[in-house]
């Protein structure tokens, strides 16, 4: 379990890089510090990137070889 309390949103990409195939990206560089907090499972990374983009009204692209973009 990730858990984070007001930690920065590129702090919280960069954890959850490290469970997931495939590397999560940010957008815009202006996201990096928006403050995120929540428990996150570390068996399921792409749910925490769908729970990041529906509580942060985020888009989220995906492309071939995992790559993910979030901003």
């Amino acid at each position: 379990m990730l858990v984070f309390r007001r930690a920065p949103l590129r702090e919280v990409v960069d954890e959850i890089n490290r469970y997931r195939r495939g590397k999560v990206l940010l957008g815009e560089s202006a996201l990096a510090r928006a403050p995120v907090s929540g428990r996150f499972r570390i068996d399921d990374p792409d749910a925490a990137l769908e729970q990041l983009r529906l509580t942060m009204s985020l888009d989220l692209r995906r492309f071939p070889g995992g790559i993910a973009v979030l901003g």
